[in-house]
């Protein structure tokens, strides 16, 4: 065994749950190194009974820390990333090892987070300074900023330390406490994260760990004490916190979900210059980013030289264990067996309905035993609504091509599926790049940069069924408190009033 966890956190301690008796486990889950089947990571002992002591802690945090002045929120939160960065090495390692993301790419996900939480230290004390507004002669409005309550951040699979850290900094200095429920693949991961809020020395009960389940998110999501629910991932599991939190009106849910994300290349582009950031958009984490870039509508006119280049280069990427490596690999495996199965699906599926395939995707022999597969590449003449290959998100290194010949037909083609989280266009012509950005249905759009250059200083999110409208970000903070208003008034009341209330002799 590889890790020992520590079981889940509440109060300032860890409680690893009882290997038999009343309060035993009621599972105990075993966690394999994708990259190598060999290597057993860790197991996680999941007990429902921890749910209503993580819950209480969590209620009994938020009373002290919601009366923390803002200014000592930041000294903790500043110690918090301190710890972070000393356990830089640890929790690289430890995604790399639960995801199957490359090392170098693992690093690159620490480096630029603990940059954006600089970032929103600063933006948040900003954005929760409270407002005063002159609204007339004898009247003054107030605007003041107040938490929600005890928070639930659901971790993701992929990309999961940037999305939970996104959410950490706005939901804590706000002045909510926070019960962070990893997805049950990183749960080694979490507690590392949990590691460095206990060395920043947090009150207790204001950080809360509970590893499990979707039966254990379930019965987070259902008590009433949790007043703020944050996640970003699966399409799935973003109507999953909705049908469990809809009836309960107290409740505030961001989400930011799934995509199938679209490039328009427009026949004016430098094809070598636009080839190297499309195949890291593409293939990145394996593909399994929901930024990903899943289909490139490309002009008619540098069709086949391009898709031809794509394919000779796709075809040299190197392929092996994120860490134990001779040559460093542009891709790891894929997350999990469920991961593989799926792709695999997908690809069997694109030949039943008529797409071209130009590479097919398949399993991958390497040294070590594990989720290992090559990249795809397919060609579609249409966009065939009937079918679910082209319409559906992959989550695995696929690329399909769409080909078109006017502006309005590639908007046209970007805009036909269900999802709406980012999208990019290509072009040195500002008029197409402005056509598109008044006309694509996504929550972001990229212009002459690829979908996965997203910066948590703007604010990110879906619209259509890749989110709810709350997005994460610059602009998380409104999803983070309630705004209370306050109106004052001194005591000249005007003759008319007076008279009509009899109060004027």
């Amino acid at each position: 065994m590889k890790y020992t966890l520590k079981g889940n956190y509440w109060n300032g301690i860890y409680t690893l749950p009882s290997a038999s008796g009343p309060e035993s486990a009621e599972k105990i889950e075993t966690k394999y190194c994708p990259a190598d089947l060999s290597t057993t990571l860790w197991q996680c002992h999941i007990s429902y009974q921890h749910v209503d002591k993580v819950i209480e802690s969590a209620w009994d945090g938020f009373e002290v820390w919601k009366n923390e002045v803002v200014k000592k929120r930041v000294e903790f939160i500043n110690r918090f990333k301190k710890a972070l960065i000393d356990q830089k090495e640890q929790i690289i390692n430890a995604l790399s090892l639960e995801t199957g993301i490359t090392h170098w790419e693992s690093t690159l996900e620490f480096d630029e987070t603990i940059n954006a939480m600089s970032f929103a230290i600063d933006n948040c004390q900003e954005k929760l300074k409270p407002q005063q507004l002159k609204l007339e002669e004898n009247a003054i409005g107030n605007v003041f900023y107040r938490p929600l309550g005890p928070s639930l951040i659901i971790g993701n699979d992929i990309q999961s330390f940037s999305f939970i850290s996104a959410y950490l900094v706005p939901v804590l200095l706000s002045g909510n406490s926070i019960i962070l429920h990893p997805s049950l693949k990183l749960a080694y991961s979490a507690q590392l994260i949990v590691d460095c809020f206990h060395k920043a020395e947090f009150p207790k009960g204001v950080i809360n760990l509970l590893q499990g389940d979707k039966e254990t998110t379930k019965r987070l999501l259902k008590e009433k004490a949790v007043k703020g629910v944050y996640f970003t991932g699966r399409k799935e599991m973003g109507k999953f916190v909705i049908e469990n939190t809809y009836q309960d009106l107290s409740k505030l849910s961001t989400l930011t979900l799934s995509g199938k994300n679209p490039c328009i290349i427009h026949k004016d582009v430098d094809i070598d210059s636009v080839m190297a950031e499309l195949l890291k958009a593409v293939f990145l984490s394996c593909g399994q980013r929901i930024t990903s870039t899943s289909m490139v509508v490309i002009h008619n006119d540098i069709k086949d030289e391009f898709i031809t280049k794509f394919h000779t280069l796709a075809k040299r990427i190197i392929i092996d264990h994120p860490i134990e490596s001779k040559k460093q690999p542009f891709l790891g495996p894929l997350i999990d067996k469920q991961a593989l199965d799926s792709y695999l699906m997908f690809i069997g599926m694109a030949k039943r309905e008529g797409i071209e395939e130009i590479m097919r995707g398949k399993n991958v022999e390497k040294e070590h035993k594990g989720y290992y597969v090559s990249p795809s590449i397919h060609y579609a003449k249409d966009l065939n609504q009937k079918g679910h290959f082209i319409s559906s998100e992959i989550m695995g290194p696929n690329c399909t091509f769409v080909s078109y010949d006017t502006i309005e037909q590639a908007v046209e083609i970007a805009n036909k599926t269900e999802f709406g989280l980012v999208s990019s266009i290509y072009t040195k012509d500002s008029k197409l790049s402005d056509f598109c950005l008044q006309q694509l249905q996504h929550g972001q759009i990229n212009i002459n940069t690829p979908t996965t250059n997203i910066s948590f200083r703007l604010p990110f999110g879906g619209i259509k069924n890749s989110g709810n409208f709350h997005p994460i970000g610059a602009n998380l903070i409104n999803s983070c408190v309630y705004s209370q208003s306050n109106l004052q008034m001194n005591n000249v009341v005007s003759s008319d009033i007076k008279s009509l209330i009899g109060l004027e002799e």
